[in-house]
């Protein structure tokens, strides 16, 4: 009979009973921790992209008429509103009434807003969208009725040239967050690997599932190694050296890729 003094620390029942006892209450517990209610937005904006230019070709023959005012350059901006959070959000979210952008211009150039609509306003019967001028600073607020979780809404400011314009914002949401604003074209062009890391959670539908999956596979991965290249050294793993080693050299890369993906999607997710 074995002494089980002589095993080595893997191959003793209790060891592994032990760890799996340390991990499991862990993960349990940042997961509960990581999973309790959130309510988030995130702001983000377009660069000032011209949609009517003043031509000499033809400016002897087009007239541009705004509340009969004649006009010969017209740029839109675009603000989007994004519930990045894990909790639908309605009005009595907003403590201090509609989020109120500012945009300011801050160059020589003559702006103002002429109109501002809602680009897309993910089929809201009840929301708020109004804007003033007072001087160089054009205000925008908005107060969505409801906004469910992933729900983003557009809002295209048209303005009167093309400013250089600073755009910051007023708001507060009870419990809760609101990050940025940032601009668009920082979040767009984050692609790849994000994108793949995405994906992924979007295959399972749930964060913590994803999560959940990807810790098993660390686990079934970590402990498939060890038992592959400890058995490289035993006598009845002499004639099938190579296949083991690239066995645990395997499942090695998926320990570790999987380890690396549940970081990933703590992270972007």
């Amino acid at each position: 009979m074995t002494n089980t003094t002589t095993k080595k620390w893997y191959r003793r029942s209790e060891i592994i009973v032990g760890i799996i006892a340390i991990i499991v209450p862990v993960a349990a517990s940042y997961i509960i921790n990581n999973s309790k209610d959130k309510k988030e937005l995130s702001i983000s904006y377009s660069q000032i992209t011209p949609i009517i230019s003043q031509s000499n070709e033809i400016i002897n023959n087009l007239k541009i008429l705004y509340d009969s005012t004649e006009i010969n350059n017209v740029s839109t901006l675009v603000l989007k509103i994004k519930n990045t959070g894990n909790i639908s959000l309605t009005k009595s979210d907003f403590i201090d009434g509609p989020i109120m952008f500012k945009i300011s211009n801050i160059n020589n150039t003559p702006s103002l807003a002429l109109q501002v609509r809602k680009k897309e306003d993910e089929n809201q019967q009840n929301s708020e969208l109004n804007f003033s001028n007072i001087e160089e600073i054009t205000k925008v607020t908005y107060l969505p009725s409801l906004l469910n979780v992933e729900d983003e809404i557009e809002i295209e400011v048209y303005l009167l040239n093309q400013p250089t314009t600073k755009i910051s914002l007023i708001g507060k949401i009870n419990n809760g967050t609101i990050l940025g604003p940032t601009p668009i074209e920082i979040e767009e062009n984050i692609i790849g690997y994000e994108t793949f890391i995405k994906s992924l959670t979007s295959f399972f539908y749930y964060k913590w599932l994803t999560i959940t999956v990807l810790i098993q596979i660390f686990f079934l991965s970590a402990v498939s190694a060890i038992f592959q290249f400890d058995t490289i050294g035993e006598p009845e793993g002499e004639g099938i050296k190579p296949l083991l080693f690239l066995m645990g050299f395997m499942s090695m890369l998926i320990a570790i890729f999987s380890l690396i993906f549940i970081v990933s999607v703590i992270i972007y997710i």
